[in-house]
């Protein structure tokens, strides 16, 4: 049988610890651990997660895949809700109520200290202004958007986060700190139905009616327009960062139903990934590029489906370290 020396060209190398870069393909013997391992190329994958104990769209969301939230939404076409649900990287819990009925709107943050901003309710459908901010238990007022907003996409923390976009105004951008909202850089084209992801200081934003491929970055001050989506849509979702993003899901013009496919951002350009296995459009969303979440959402009027209730884990592609062998 012929050696690894003969196939490769190398003897393989001992290390008392792994190697800090090694490449692709590198093969490698840990001697501490004694272990043969691999830097190998992972490939991304959805996976099914917990179920959400009601059927949901339009929600707000924010977290990560392990400490997800969904706030308040629709349950079906005609009826709404003020149920907040926690996700643990296994299942959903109740936790406090949203203080309205609100559906088509977003949130930023994390699950125990989240913020969600806008929206509607039956009594002010063209939008309200209203912002609550979440302790991991329950919900307080926090200070008013300047301007209605709702259908809108967000970024950030609690105490630094961004609206932007949205109806009725469309292109305007706020900024909160925590106590009160000012305006700031307006994005290059109105959006509404968009994705959004990243802190108040670098954030991107992408997809929407008019402009479904469109992508723009925000550095604290300015958007700029960056490459386009290789899809897009509206309605999507999406999480990560301004270097390494996801975007998922969404409505395309024409095609009347929620989409299962996945595109990549690495800081430059859009590529397409792992599809999702179910059908989503205004969904909620969490996580980053390598672990994210995708939960509820409408499947379209084409699949006779108002709402699901189905979450999906994403795990990113790249490389990492593999066990061969050991002895």
């Amino acid at each position: 049988m012929p050696t690894y020396k003969e196939i490769k060209g190398t003897t393989i190398q001992s290390f008392a610890t792994d190697p800090s870069n090694p490449i692709d393909g590198q093969v490698w013997y840990n001697t501490t651990s004694n272990a043969l391992k691999q830097k190998v190329i992972a490939t991304a994958a959805w996976s099914s997660g917990g179920n959400m104990p009601t059927n949901s769209y339009k929600m707000a969301s924010t977290g990560i895949q392990t400490a997800a939230l969904s706030v308040a939404g629709s349950t079906a076409p005609s009826s709404n809700s003020l149920l907040t649900h926690e996700y643990d990287g296994t299942s959903w819990t109740g936790g406090g109520n949203y203080p309205e009925t609100t559906y088509g709107f977003d949130g930023a943050g994390t699950q125990t200290a989240g913020v969600a901003m806008g929206g509607r309710i039956a009594s002010a459908d063209g939008g309200i202004v209203n912002t609550n901010e979440y302790d991991g238990s329950s919900w307080t007022a926090g200070g008013n958007l300047n301007s209605i907003s709702r259908l809108q996409t967000s970024s950030g923390t609690q105490t630094a986060a961004l609206n932007i976009g949205g109806l009725p105004y469309q292109s305007g951008v706020e900024e909160y700190d925590g106590t009160s909202w000012t305006v700031g850089g307006s994005l290059n084209g109105g959006r509404y139905y968009l994705a959004g992801c990243g802190v108040q200081t670098a954030t991107l934003a992408y997809g929407g009616p008019g402009n479904k491929r469109g992508t723009e970055e925000y550095d604290g001050t300015s958007w700029t327009n960056r490459s386009q989506m290789g899809t897009g849509g509206y309605g999507l979702g999406g999480f990560g960062t301004t270097t390494a993003a996801i975007g998922i899901g969404g409505n395309r013009p024409g095609f009347n139903s929620g989409t299962v496919n996945t595109e990549e951002w690495d800081g430059t350009s859009w590529a397409a990934t792992a599809d999702m296995a179910n059908q989503r459009t205004y969904m909620g969303s969490a996580g980053t590029q390598t672990a994210g979440l995708a939960f509820g959402g409408q499947q379209g009027p084409s699949t006779g489906t108002p709402a699901i209730n189905a979450s999906e884990e994403f795990t990113g592609g790249g490389t990492e370290t593999r066990t061969i062998s050991t002895s």
